[in-house]
């Protein structure tokens, strides 16, 4: 099992050796300030070596996708995973952009800053922002991080704050990545798909 670890590690390419190394941190953390029982630890943990010995040379992480999908919200992420096939990968980013700090959001500074700013401010019960709130966000950059080479990228998005500011974002995260990347913008398509029609009074 060693050797095996070993050489899945030696296959890793350096991006993302650094992003399972953040991951593995960032959940170190997690795990010092959570009341989880040790075996939802040892489950965390046994699902991050998992994801890495399954981590191909090429960069691919478990199954292959022909299209990788990101956007702001569970809900959205939802929609899109029925009308899509089960060839589109959909990430669900669990965060409202629309407030709150975003610096270093990518690492585990950012995400503590980010987290006591939701704290003091928005009133979300501590119990999701303790066990939850860190956990989904560290598992979305998990996923994004492990996107496949030069496999395409649709980020979703419409005209409001929280959606805007999350594109930038998640253009940020993937200012490594050799892919090519589309922009939907929503409610732009909408108008076009469905312009008004102007009724004339008489």
């Amino acid at each position: 099992m060693l050797d095996e670890l070993r050489e899945a590690i030696e296959k890793l390419p350096e991006h993302g050796a650094k992003s399972y190394l953040f991951h593995i941190l960032l959940r170190v953390h997690l795990l010092k300030n959570s009341a989880d029982s040790q075996e939802e630890i040892m489950e965390l943990l046994n699902d991050i070596q998992e994801k890495i010995i399954f981590y191909s040379p090429e960069g691919k992480l478990g199954r292959e996708y022909e299209t990788y999908h990101i956007v702001c919200g569970e809900s959205p992420a939802g929609s899109l995973k029925v009308g899509l096939s089960k060839e589109n990968k959909v990430i669900g980013f669990p965060d409202f952009f629309g407030n709150g700090p975003l610096w270093r959001m990518g690492e585990e500074v950012g995400i503590k800053k980010r987290l006591d700013w939701l704290k003091d401010h928005i009133n979300i019960p501590e119990d999701y922002l303790e066990k939850e709130y860190e956990r989904k966000i560290a598992s979305a950059l998990e996923e994004i991080g492990a996107i496949s080479e030069g496999k395409p990228i649709v980020i979703w998005t419409a005209d409001n704050a929280d959606e805007q500011t999350g594109l930038r974002f998640f253009l940020h995260l993937l200012r490594d990545k050799d892919n090519n990347v589309h922009v939907i913008n929503t409610a732009q398509s909408y108008k076009e798909l469905f312009p008004r029609i102007r009724i004339k009074s008489f």
